[in-house]
């Protein structure tokens, strides 16, 4: 591993010098992101935003890395700088999302995977997301109707049909009940 980084430092130089250094460290990120080095690709990707700080690509893979690398506070940062650069990457506000949902920031969280959805409302994986954050803050019947809809996109959503089908059934009164109820009305 100290090889790999002490070639990765060697070979900046000539990544500066490259005809177009831009794709030359994007190229590096992606190759160190394959190679399981998010550190490395983390690199190159600020690299390569810092050559173009309004590629959202770049960001967005930046961000990914970052997560991968377990630094989750740099990569919310990126998320949040690419959601400046283009408040409709639906992609962002749902990556964002899990990241906060994953600090316990539910509200936050929420709000997020509301805007990816209202972005992308046709994205039955949306959907799901909303629907699990729901689920986890304890609001099955929101949970219930997200579910619904990514099954109504994708009726084959395996994950989705068996979330829905984990979910707490709302407790109703006995009919007899309701229709004593109703009579009293």
């Amino acid at each position: 591993m100290a090889g790999i980084i002490l070639l990765a430092h060697l070979a900046a130089p000539a990544l500066a010098q490259a005809p177009d250094p831009f794709a030359a460290h994007i190229r590096a990120a992606e190759a160190a992101a394959r190679g399981g080095l998010p550190l490395i690709a983390a690199a190159e990707y600020r690299a390569a935003v810092r050559l173009h700080p309004a590629d959202t690509d770049a960001r967005f893979a930046l961000g990914g890395v970052l997560e991968e690398a377990g630094r989750a506070d740099e990569a919310i940062t990126q998320y949040r700088a690419l959601i400046a650069l283009r408040p409709d990457n639906a992609p962002a506000h749902n990556a964002l999302a899990a990241l906060l949902e994953g600090r316990g920031e539910t509200a936050a969280a929420l709000a997020q995977y509301r805007q990816a959805l209202a972005l992308a409302p046709s994205d039955p994986r949306l959907h799901f997301n909303l629907a699990a954050a729901l689920g986890d803050a304890g609001r099955p019947a929101e949970a219930a109707a997200q579910y619904r809809a990514a099954l109504r996109l994708r009726p084959d959503f395996a994950e989705a049909q068996r979330a829905l089908a984990r979910l707490p059934r709302p407790t109703r009164a006995p009919l007899a009940a309701r229709k004593r109820v109703r009579k009293r009305s």
